[in-house]
């Protein structure tokens, strides 16, 4: 009962402030994505960026 009146004073009901919103959720969460985990060339686990030794099999990971 109480969120619509809440709503009912938010100054941004039909403003494009709600597409801006959505297209910076959109790049935050596509830039961030576009990290891949480094996959073990030996049993292609995968391993974080910084990552040296395969966290499963312990093989050397080639370099970036």
């Amino acid at each position: 009962m109480w969120l619509p009146e809440i709503f009912a004073f938010w100054i941004f009901d039909d403003s494009p402030f709600w597409v801006l919103i959505g297209v910076a959720v959109f790049i935050t969460w596509a830039v961030g994505s576009k990290r891949t985990p480094r996959p073990c060339p030996r049993c292609h686990e995968h391993n974080r960026e910084a990552a040296i030794y395969c966290a499963q099999c312990g093989a050397k990971l080639p370099p970036k």
